[in-house]
């Protein structure tokens, strides 16, 4: 995936490719974790998701919008994230 950076299970990444999304269950991947804005996406990706066997979250922010709230919310979502690594992007 683009720009890609991995600590521990948890990797940090541009937005993936529809096959890239379809890969990741068989890359050991339980969770994507999608911080774009709803006016970012071209197309709702929690179905892709889901259909792929993952847990899909939503978190929306950007540098401009960003609080201690979503950082919460994030923190959460890779805490209570099924076996498997955790995709944010």
């Amino acid at each position: 995936m683009r720009g890609e950076a991995q600590i521990g299970k948890v990797t940090n990444a541009g937005q993936p490719t529809d096959e890239e999304l379809a890969a990741l269950k068989a890359q050991g991947y339980s969770t994507v974790i999608n911080i774009r804005l709803p006016e970012e996406q071209d197309e709702p990706e929690g179905p892709k998701v889901e259909a792929a066997g993952m847990r899909y979250v939503s978190i929306p922010y950007n540098i401009g919008t960003l609080t201690p709230e979503h950082i919460r919310q994030v923190r959460e979502a890779i805490e209570s994230a099924p076996p498997g690594k955790v995709l944010t992007h």
